[in-house]
Order: structure tokens, then sequence, then C-alpha cells
């Protein structure tokens, strides 16, 4: 039986950024609308921090057939602080992101990827639309959105080092590093506001499976396809399937979760 080893601890402040802003639940008014104490911190930023812990134990390891699940149970808040703790058992991680009151808001468990992929499966193209308000009438599940080309540029890539002051050597090694995964989670938000027209949404989960790490400058074919659509408690919910591609293979693949009709409280 593997025995658990306890990893270093990440203590940081949380903050907003600028590319959250047109969620308004990232800004007080709003969000307190929705019962919220205030402005909540982007699902894909408190990830960024979380990213430290697996990141300092694994390197560039993190990122090669790798699988992970994060949920985000609770919100972040702007100016938070969070601790992030991890434990490892075997070549399985478990890693937990609290703020200062001890309340978990993510667990993430990562594990070696055992080579299976679930197609992205489409029975179709999305019509061509305006950037519509998102609504169940309006997300055409299974229906593939038109790929979209995006290079992280070095600029870009260590602003995101910078808002989560992340210093790790595996972001600034070569001329061409691994590419922060916050990166990879801001473009599938991009998935969703390139689409529709989102005033106020939630992240609520991700499932990631890394087959090889995105690097700067790498030219990165980005497809989504709609793959479900539920309610819940008055919410309403939906899973993006979106594919990272470098010379037609795949990268990086995401199932990404977000309450994209949120329910006032």
């Amino acid at each position: 039986m593997s025995e658990t080893a306890m990893l270093a601890d990440h203590a940081v402040v949380a903050k907003n950024d600028s590319a959250s802003h047109e969620n308004k639940i990232h800004s007080d008014d709003v969000a307190q609308e929705y019962g919220f104490e205030g402005a909540l911190v982007a699902g894909v930023t408190v990830f960024g921090h979380i990213m430290h812990v697996p990141v300092a134990a694994w390197g560039e390891r993190t990122f090669r057939d790798t699988r992970a699940n994060v949920r985000f149970l609770k919100p972040a808040y702007d100016q938070d602080r969070l601790v992030v703790s991890g434990a490892l058992n075997g070549d399985t991680m478990h890693v937990e992101c609290h703020n200062d009151q001890g309340v978990l808001l993510a667990p993430m468990d990562l594990a070696p990827w055992d080579g299976t992929l679930e197609p992205i499966e489409a029975d179709g193209e999305r019509p061509p639309s305006e950037r519509d308000v998102i609504a169940t009438g309006n997300l055409h599940v299974g229906k593939r959105v038109p790929t979209h080309v995006v290079t992280p540029d070095l600029d870009t890539h260590l602003g995101l080092c910078e808002l989560l002051s992340d210093t790790n050597a595996l972001y600034f090694d070569g001329a061409t590093p691994c590419v922060h995964p916050l990166w990879t989670l801001r473009e599938c938000n991009a998935a969703f506001t390139r689409t529709w027209t989102m005033p106020v949404w939630i992240h609520v989960g991700s499932e990631i499976t890394w087959i090889a790490p995105i690097r700067v400058g790498d030219e990165v074919s980005v497809d989504m396809v709609p793959l479900t659509q539920w309610e819940r408690k008055g919410h309403e919910f939906t899973t993006l399937g979106i594919s990272f591609k470098v010379n037609g293979q795949t990268c990086v693949d995401v199932r990404h979760t977000a309450i994209y009709k949120v329910a006032k409280r």
C-alpha cells in the first residue's frame, strides 16, 4: 500500500484582473444581487493558483499523460487569502484550496491518464449567428463551433505568471517555455464568450486531460462542441467539450462546465 506524502503549502492573496471584467459576477454590485458577499474571483484564476502545487512537485510531467478534475465548490472573493495544499499517494495527487477561514473552495485530483479519450462528438456545424445572449434555445448542443486558431505569445504568458506570482522555472526556461495552464482554461472561457454574450455566469469545474504541454509560440487549434445542458436548483448548466491541437495532434482535452444562467437567491 502506498504511503501518503504531504506537499508544501502555497499561500497567496486572490485578486481579480481585467480579463474577467466582461462577466459581471466579478463586480461587487452584481455579485451581491445574486446573493454573494462581493466580487467573485474567476474560477480559472483560482485554478491557476492551485496548479502551483502539482507543478512544484512534478514539473513538466504535470502536462504529460495526466488527467485532472477540478471543482469549484465555494467562491473566492477579491483579496481573499488562499492556502493550497496537496498530498501524493503513489502516482496520484489530491490538491485542495481553502480560504483563510478554512472553507474548502476547490478540490482537484490528478492521476495518470489511461490513454482513453472520449471523442467530442458533433452532429453538424453550429448555424451562423451573432453573439446572442446565451440561452437554452441557442446552445445548439452537439453542434461544432468553427475552429479557432490562437498562438500564446510570451507577453501574455508572462502576464499570467505575474498575475499569479508564479515564478516556477518551468515557465521561464528556454525560448519556448511551457505555457501556464491558466492560459488553457482562459481559452476555454473564451470559447464561451466568442460564441455567446455572457452577462453573468459561473465556472463550476473542469476535467482536463493533458497529453503534451502547449508551449509559447505554438499555433493552437481550438475546437469546441456544447455537449450537454441541464437545470438544477434554478441554475442552468452546460458542459463544453474543447480540444487543443498543435500540428494536428491533441495536446489538451477539456470538459468545461459552467452555470450559464445563474438563479438569483
